[in-house]
């Protein structure tokens, strides 16, 4: 096996096995008499895979070409594990909801977003958000128009005080440059 078989057997590989963790999430959302607490998320699944099923997609494209460089096979891998990590975005979320501490919990703040969506969902406008659990007091729900940003360590911290200001603040003072004295004019 040459440099370029290795490379396309190595992103096949991957790519198969995103695929079948797409295709293992669609099926469990989708329910069974033994699981049906991810139901209701079966939907949001379903859009946030179609999406990066799309994108893994064109990937597959030229993969016979005998043009092709290992190097863009390599590249065409990298950009697989990257959608592994979009996709860890969603799947965390679906997994808190089989941890036994915050099972009952989300499965009321679920109940509750879908109460609070029920008349723009009967509307055909769209589902509630996902609810999850992440370092703030209260559950946190991220709308599909909003682009997520990751959490703050210090977000909910009284930066005022005494734990907020030891371990608010960064490590390394952001504005700290040498000092350099001013010539005085004369």
């Amino acid at each position: 096996m040459d440099h370029l078989q290795a490379s396309v057997w190595e992103f096949k590989r991957r790519h198969k096995a995103f695929d079948d963790e797409l295709q293992y999430w669609i099926d469990r959302t989708r329910g069974s008499k033994q699981e049906t607490d991810l139901l209701r998320h079966h939907s949001q699944v379903c859009a946030f895979a179609d999406l990066l099923r799309r994108f893994s997609a064109d990937l597959r494209e030229n993969l016979a070409d005998q043009r092709l460089e290992p190097a863009e096979v390599r590249e065409k891998s990298k950009v697989v594990l990257g959608l592994f990590r979009i996709w860890e975005f969603l799947r965390a979320k679906l997994v808190q909801r089989h941890e036994i501490r915050f099972k009952a919990f989300l499965r009321l703040a679920d109940e509750y977003a879908w109460i609070c969506y029920q008349p723009i969902y009967e509307a055909g406008l769209k589902r509630p958000p996902l609810v999850f659990l992440n370092g703030g007091y209260s559950p946190f729900t991220l709308t599909r128009s909003e682009e997520f940003q990751a959490e703050s360590v210090t977000a909910g911290v009284d930066l005022r005080s005494n734990v907020g200001r030891r371990y608010g603040q960064p490590a390394v003072p952001r504005d700290r440059r040498p000092v350099v004295p001013r010539r005085q004019p004369g």
